[in-house]
């Protein structure tokens, strides 16, 4: 390889080029990698031809010659301008920025969505708005040179949460090789017109996501009903049952159980949702351009390429009925949304909940943000896959789809949250400074000329679109996780303080049965609604009477704090108040009879009586026999 190396001429725009200012790799058997060193600029559509010098050393012998048809190649190149090493580095540093920070922004819209058992579309808005300006490059018209830089070295779908798998390698070394007629942007970026090349990856994670949704689903719901058949059958042990491995068993199933009966399934097909809308533009985008260009390779089709088409016509197919399921979702539940509160939402609206849960729903406009996304989203990828040949039809269907959009956002507000509203707002004006500058090109291409250095100057205005637009989505991202660790401090907190928190204890009241008397049990509920306490809950009090001779249960601290409370609101009433209901006055009775039986004070200088009754003589507590014991307990319920 060195030798031919050694014998390759270079010509730029019919200029012999020294060796020193360039340098030629080998990058495989038959394919080399050129890069120019020089300082000298030369403009779009310069012609590279590069030559092998053979006949002076190999084609000398005449018994021994060497056959080669083509001994040069001319290519068109796009542009060479001689960037300062400040300008490489800005290039290089927004392009990583851009690529990165869409990285991030995808990760924690991802994270913050499976975080709170959602999909949110949020990660669909970024992603969408991001390629907005990716496909711009599509439009084949003088963008500055460090513009074509920032293409070159970012990616068309930087914000895709796509795990690195690809299922399709063995599949697209059969593709490789094949001679086309592609238009001059596929090759300015070395695209291939093949959906299996150019979205590998997306399919890949497709049919991965798509088969661990599908058989997750089935599995949940499957092992949640066999389940609740062998927990119906079941009886859960008690507390202090001796730990066997029965009972763990027992344990698991009936813990595991209540777990899937949690899970929603519906969870996992809205995050399949979101991925899939996610990719939509691209999808769209790859699907058309294979259909369009199938045509436009030279060499004769085989099994690989027809599969690849008819890949792309089955992926173009469902993104149409994944469009029209969802003008459809959202139409016919409008009614059910418009105007109402989202926790009087009928039950099947939880289906479609990611299509209605981050807007307003004020009005049917507002409701209408994600059909309307995805229209503008075809739109954008039809110009670039289909308008290559016409420039100005791309950039004027653009900067108008762009325009009624960022209108829509203006006029009719509808995202929910204000400031995810207006930095949503912000990266859409970002997009449409971007294609505003590109339609200003265009102009300027038609009907005047600039300076290569003066283009190139005002493209750092174009960088900065891009860069304020990732920017923004990263303060978007960072409103959406403080938000949720705001969330998660708040139920940590509700946690703690209910762990804390001090309830009353449902008390059983019961007295003991005198001597003299049985007294029945009375049910005293409608006397606490006259009692004026202090707690607002409503005071019970119950008498049970209990076998001459059985002990009452201890008192604890809160029944013994209660009890005084209930004394003391006792004492504040008069009789007059207690006699109005014949409870109280079986109550001021028994409370007479326990103190005749109990007190050491003569009865007649507190309650007045007089006479030799058994019942009102005075009598002292080690004369009494067994005594009775009156027990009076309050029950708060809050």
């Amino acid at each position: 390889m060195a030798a031919i190396v050694n014998r390759i001429q270079v010509q730029i725009a019919n200029t012999q080029i020294d060796s020193e200012f360039y340098t030629i790799s080998a990058v495989a058997e038959s394919t080399i990698r050129f890069e120019y060193l020089g300082d000298q600029y030369y403009p779009p559509k310069s012609l590279l031809e590069i030559t092998i010098d053979l006949e002076s050393d190999f084609d000398a012998d005449p018994y021994q010659q060497f056959a080669m048809v083509d001994k040069s190649q001319t290519i068109q190149l796009k542009e060479i301008y001689p960037f300062t090493k400040v300008e490489t580095q800005v290039i290089t540093i927004s392009s990583g920025i851009n690529d990165i920070g869409a990285g991030i922004i995808a990760s924690g819209q991802a994270a913050s969505s499976f975080a709170t058992g959602g999909a949110s579309l949020s990660l669909v808005r970024m992603q969408m708005i991001s390629e907005i300006i990716q496909l711009l490059r599509f439009v084949d018209i003088q963008w500055p040179a460090n513009v074509n830089q920032l293409f070159s070295e970012s990616n068309i779908d930087p914000g895709q949460m796509v795990l690195p798998v690809d299922f399709m390698t063995s599949w697209n070394e059969n593709l490789e090789n094949f001679n086309t007629s592609l238009p001059q942007v596929f090759k300015d970026y070395e695209l291939s017109l093949f959906i299996t090349v150019n979205f590998n990856n997306e399919l890949s994670n497709i049919l991965l996501i798509g088969a661990i949704v599908i058989g997750a689903s089935i599995l949940i719901i499957s092992s949640r009903t066999a389940l609740r058949k062998i927990t119906a059958v079941l009886k859960a042990p008690k507390t202090n049952a001796r730990r066997t491995p029965k009972v763990y068993c027992t344990l698991f199933l009936l813990g595991f159980s209540r777990l899937l009966n949690r899970i929603d399934v519906s969870t996992l097909w809205n995050i399949e949702f979101m991925f899939l809308l996610s990719i939509y533009e691209t999808g769209v985008l790859w699907s058309l351009s294979n259909i369009r260009y199938s045509s436009e390779i030279l060499n004769p089709a085989t099994y690989f390429t027809k599969g690849s088409l008819g890949i792309a016509i089955g992926l173009l197919l469902f993104y149409f009925l994944l469009t029209l399921f969802i003008f459809k979702a959202v139409l016919s539940n409008l009614k059910y949304v418009v105007g109402i509160q989202e926790n009087l939402w009928p039950q099947h609206i939880k289906k479609y909940k990611s299509l209605f849960d981050d807007f307003q729903c004020k009005g049917k406009m507002q409701v209408l943000f994600v059909p309307l996304s995805l229209v503008r989203g075809l739109i954008f990828s039809a110009a670039a896959a289909l308008l290559i040949v016409s420039p100005e039809a791309q950039m004027i269907l653009l900067w108008f789809t762009q325009t009624a959009f960022v209108a829509y956002m203006v006029i009719f507000a509808p995202l929910k949250n204000k400031w995810e509203g207006r930095l949503t707002l912000l990266r859409e004006l970002m997009a449409f400074g971007s294609i505003s500058f590109g339609l200003i090109i265009m102009i300027i291409e038609r009907f005047g000329e600039v300076d290569a250095t003066t283009l190139n100057e005002t493209g750092f205005a174009f960088i900065a679109f891009c860069l304020v637009s990732t920017l923004s989505g990263g303060v978007i991202c960072l409103l959406q996780v403080l938000g949720l660790l705001a969330q998660v401090i708040k139920y940590l907190k509700n946690a703690r303080r209910k762990k804390n928190a001090v309830h009353p204890i449902k008390l059983t009241v019961k007295s003991l049965k005198t001597n003299e008397t049985n007294s029945p049990g009375i049910d005293l509920t409608s006397l606490g609604n006259d009692l004026n306490l202090q707690s607002k809950g409503r005071i019970e009090l119950t008498w049970k009477s209990l076998d001459q001779g059985q002990k009452p249960a201890p008192l604890s601290p809160i029944t013994q704090n209660n009890l005084l409370k209930v004394s003391k609101a006792i004492t504040t009433l008069s009789p007059e108040k207690l006699s109005e209901t014949p409870q109280g006055t079986q109550l001021l009775e028994s409370i007479t009879k326990w103190w005749v039986s109990n007190s050491e004070v003569d009865t007649e200088t507190i309650f007045g009586f007089s006479g030799d009754t058994p019942m009102m003589r005075t009598r002292n507590k080690r004369e009494t026999h067994v005594k009775s014991r009156f027990s009076l307990f309050s029950e708060y319920s809050p």
